[in-house]
């Protein structure tokens, strides 16, 4: 029987500063862990994340984000992410 470890990543930040979360394209063909919270201490992957609070989807096609998304869900609430590993 495979046993599978999960992780649980406290992205929650208490500073009020703007996460932006979108989906990995790239990471969802090779079957790991594709959402990505991008924060200013830099990207972190997850498989599952929670918003702890309000939060906007924003689609702007004219203006993507860095990483090329041009969907993504912005929030300043508290996040937390969860991967699982084989």
């Amino acid at each position: 029987m495979a046993t599978t470890l999960t992780h649980r990543v406290d992205l929650a930040t208490t500073d009020g500063k703007i996460k932006r979360i979108h989906v990995d394209q790239q990471r969802i063909k090779q079957g790991l862990p594709a959402v990505t919270v991008q924060s200013s201490a830099g990207p972190i992957k997850a498989g599952r994340v929670r918003i702890d609070g309000p939060s906007e989807m924003v689609h702007d096609y004219d203006n993507p984000l860095s990483c090329g998304a041009k969907v993504w869900i912005e929030t300043t609430a508290p996040v937390y992410g969860e991967y699982t590993l084989p």
